[in-house]
């Protein structure tokens, strides 16, 4: 079976496949590996406004789907780009509310599970 991107897919691939092979190069990897952050990379990917991608429109987000946020972790990967957004991407989805800063990237978001 032949699985391909859909056209909202393909355009998110592209946009950080691009952004992460301009962005993350292996210097700015190594320099985040003692913190496994960097804070420029996270402002960068802030303006595109990916923090706030997952979220639903109602709420101020960008309204992506589930899927279009796997392909985003993808170019995360391939990049081994040092910025947190799957973890905030889970974590302010599943926030009824999202503040503004959260939507933004202005802070982090994510989840600490306890038994």
């Amino acid at each position: 079976m032949k699985v391909s991107l859909s056209e909202d897919q393909r355009a998110v691939e592209e946009l950080f496949s691009e952004f992460f092979a301009k962005t993350s190069e292996t210097v700015v990897v190594r320099r985040a590996e003692p913190l496994g952050f960097d804070s420029e990379l996270w402002s960068k990917l802030c303006a595109l406004d990916a923090p706030a991608m997952g979220v639903a429109v109602e709420k101020g987000g960008g309204g992506a789907a589930l899927s279009e946020l796997v392909v985003l972790g993808e170019c995360v990967g391939r990049a081994v780009a040092p910025v947190p957004i799957i973890e905030h991407a889970v974590a302010v989805r599943a926030l009824p509310e999202p503040s503004a800063e959260l939507l933004a990237g202005d802070e982090i978001a994510t989840i600490a599970l306890h038994s």
